[in-house]
């Protein structure tokens, strides 16, 4: 069987290139997807097997059987088969139930941790009768075959509820459409950065030169933190910013004021922001009445009126 070749679908070949270039993939199931597409190019499964560093009777067992296998799915033709063996030493409730106490706060189960290790849980299902005993390696197997990952967590922003959410966005994006077609008008998207360190390298960077890059020194000196205030033009795509030490209603005003006075030829202007309270403080909203000439009377902050 050394001149087999192997005739794939554009789907196959598509799902064999994926796992190739997936790094998280183990080695053997990566090896395996290049046997089988080095097999697709009318190469003896000697010339595959001396290529990959593999055996000839390795790479001929995985070509028979991708060959033999037509009705699994790629990464199951590539897998290995069932082996005999000891039967599970766990049932399927005592897994869930791992599982379950996983996906939980460890301080409901009296634990002072912020998320379960494997030492922990392994300990917490034996002290709560779920299994007799069990390992951390056997713990982690569980949770991998789960995809659960207790040691990472990462942020997530709750939307709050806003019964005008749908006209927001209508108005925004009416805005955005016609920043291209009105040219009287001027359409700036803006907002903060805050704590952005500002560091000083100690050295200068070396330059680039022949078989080496730009060398950047390591160590720095930090001057604190600086707050970017940036707003983009929607129309041309041009950023305006500025840098300070904070960022307070004073420092957006000004940064809107500077806007207005630097592009004074237009008709309308449209600042699009969240909704953070320096974007809709009083000292914003007696700029706006300003520019606009606006001679109502605006209240009192928090109280009447329009403040």
């Amino acid at each position: 069987m050394n001149n087999v070749r192997v005739i794939l679908t554009t789907d196959e070949m598509n799902a064999l290139n994926k796992i190739c270039s997936k790094h998280t993939n183990s080695y053997y199931l990566v090896i395996r997807a290049k046997v089988i597409l080095a097999s697709t190019r009318n190469k003896s499964i000697s010339t595959i097997a001396s290529e990959l560093d593999l055996s000839y009777n390795t790479a001929s067992k995985w070509i028979e059987r991708w060959i033999h296998s037509p009705e699994k799915e790629c990464v199951a033709r590539l897998r290995d088969l069932p082996r005999s063996g000891a039967p599970d030493t766990f049932t399927a409730e005592q897994v869930c139930k791992i599982i379950a106490i996983c996906c939980e706060p460890p301080a409901d189960h009296g634990c002072p941790i912020t998320h379960w290790t494997h030492r922990e849980l392994a300990n917490k299902v034996i002290e709560e009768g779920i299994v007799a005993s069990i390992s951390t390696s056997e713990i982690g197997r569980i949770l991998q075959e789960a995809s659960i990952r207790p040691h990472k967590s990462r942020y997530w922003l709750n939307a709050k509820a806003d019964e005008r959410k749908d006209e927001r966005i209508s108005d925004i994006c009416a805005t955005y459409q016609s920043a291209l077609t009105k040219s009287d008008a001027l359409v700036i998207s803006y907002d903060e950065m805050t704590g952005i360190q500002a560091l000083e390298r100690i050295a200068p960077d070396l330059p680039m030169r022949k078989d080496k890059v730009q060398a950047i020194e390591f160590e720095y000196k930090r001057h604190g933190t600086q707050t970017l205030i940036a707003g983009m033009n929607v129309a041309t795509g041009e950023i305006n910013a500025t840098c300070g030490d904070t960022r307070t209603e004073d420092d957006l005003c000004k940064f809107i004021e500077d806007t207005l006075t630097q592009q004074p030829d237009y008709e309308e202007y449209h600042f699009v922001g969240d909704q953070l309270n320096t974007h809709k403080s009083e000292s914003l909203v007696r700029l706006v009445a300003n520019h606009c000439n606006i001679t109502d009377e605006l209240g009192e902050k928090g109280k009447s009126g329009i403040l």
